[in-house]
């Protein structure tokens, strides 16, 4: 379906080979993760050379729901927050540094209203702990806030973690975010050195499974 470029933690630019039958399904597993209906409105906000650019995109055109497009400009927290008024922005899917750079202008500025907002993903790299606070602190408890995890190999999100708990005080604090549990068609194992699961509690590499995995890299 698609190859698209990733350096991973290499440094080195690798094309990750994602087959139509993981995009398709992948794109049905999020349209669940997302709740979409025809009558959501789904913020593209990826550019197309960015794997989130496949979440936004096909689960909303698939149930018949609306994509509003961002375009060229890299929208400050202002203008963000004004386009979510205006196009009436039901579910929201950003980059971490972003989303946090976001949330702490928004309550330092004291916004109460966020329209028909509903949902927002944040993915890419680790959830900073004290961004919660400041999710709070913008008016935002009553959006739904899941944090996602997956790196371009495993067909865009293989994981995800809803923060209702952290943001409403019911769990504490935690000193590292959870990236949660794992999506339909992938298999999460936590190995040590030679490949053999560690025991809980104990840290190990994560090595991701399944079937929606992509077919591999390009040459």
């Amino acid at each position: 379906a698609y190859v698209m470029y990733t350096s991973g933690s290499t440094g080195k630019p690798k094309g990750v080979g994602i087959t139509h039958d993981a995009l398709a399904r992948h794109t049905r597993v999020a349209r669940d993760f997302f709740r979409l209906d025809a009558g959501e409105r789904m913020l593209q906000f990826s550019t197309f050379n960015f794997d989130g650019f496949v979440e936004q995109l096909y689960p909303a055109l698939t149930c018949g729901a609306s994509v509003v497009l961002r375009g060229a400009d890299l929208w400050d927290s202002e203008e963000l927050y004004r386009r979510i008024l205006r196009h009436r922005i039901t579910v929201a899917d950003f980059t971490t540094a972003y989303w946090f750079q976001v949330v702490q202008d928004w309550a330092g500025r004291g916004h109460t209203d966020y329209g028909s907002l509903r949902q927002v993903n944040v993915g890419g790299e680790a959830m900073p702990p004290e961004s919660l606070a400041a999710w709070r602190e913008a008016g935002l408890s009553h959006v739904r806030l899941l944090n996602t995890y997956g790196p371009t190999e495993a067909a865009v999100t293989a994981m995800i973690h809803d923060c209702a708990g952290h943001v409403s005080g019911r769990l504490p604090k935690p000193t590292q975010m959870p990236i949660g549990a794992a999506l339909p068609g992938r298999a999460i194992y936590l190995l040590d050195a030679d490949m053999n699961p560690v025991p809980v509690g104990a840290a190990g590499e994560l090595c991701i499974g399944g079937e929606l995995l992509a077919r591999g890299y390009h040459g």
